[in-house]
């Protein structure tokens, strides 16, 4: 199918441009239970037990981080910018999180680590690394396994039809019926 994302087409439910919904972002890990919105990531050290700030959450003895995952897709040049949540080791955490006040994190090794959402038509466990960088942006998370569907479309690519499926997982019902 020969598709943009520039088109006119909007979503029946919130009535956003489709191509205005190519950036989807999780909120908090699966596991978050807490219905508080995230706080300051200053919070982070200050606060005893679990705590979610913008960038980093702590489930009992779990450190997670806040990343985004690039989709490309077939035949045009954008990505579907996917902000998902990471567990780390305790001492990968650390790393990243005690490096995040200079905003030069670029130089840092991967971090390897686990996708913690749920991801429509992709069921996990997703083993990844994160790819820290600079000036204060999340890591970019890949999927570190050959065998993970995950990993075959961050290189292959996702169709139309894929975008569609996972708007409407998403919430974003009726664009497929829209769209075509």
């Amino acid at each position: 199918m020969d598709w943009t994302v520039e088109g006119t087409s909007t979503c029946p439910c919130c009535n956003v441009a489709v191509h205005e919904l190519l950036s989807l972002a999780y909120n908090a890990p699966e596991e978050w239970v807490g219905t508080d919105p995230a706080q300051d990531n200053d919070a982070f050290f200050a606060a005893t037990g679990d705590i979610l700030t913008h960038d980093f959450c702590r489930i009992q003895d779990k450190h997670f981080v806040r990343t985004v995952m690039l989709l490309p897709f077939h035949d045009i040049e954008y990505c579907l910018i996917l902000g998902v949540w990471v567990h780390l080791d305790k001492a990968s955490f650390y790393l990243f999180h005690d490096s995040y006040p200079s905003g030069k994190q670029g130089d840092l090794d991967m971090q390897f680590g686990w996708i913690a959402n749920v991801i429509p038509g992709y069921p996990g466990p997703h083993a990844c690394c994160i790819q820290p960088r600079d000036s204060y942006q999340r890591p970019i998370t890949h999927a570190a396994l050959e065998e993970d569907t995950l990993y075959g479309l961050q290189l292959d690519g996702m169709t139309y039809e894929m975008l569609m499926t996972m708007l409407e997982e998403f919430g974003h019902t009726g664009i497929s019926d829209q769209t075509g």
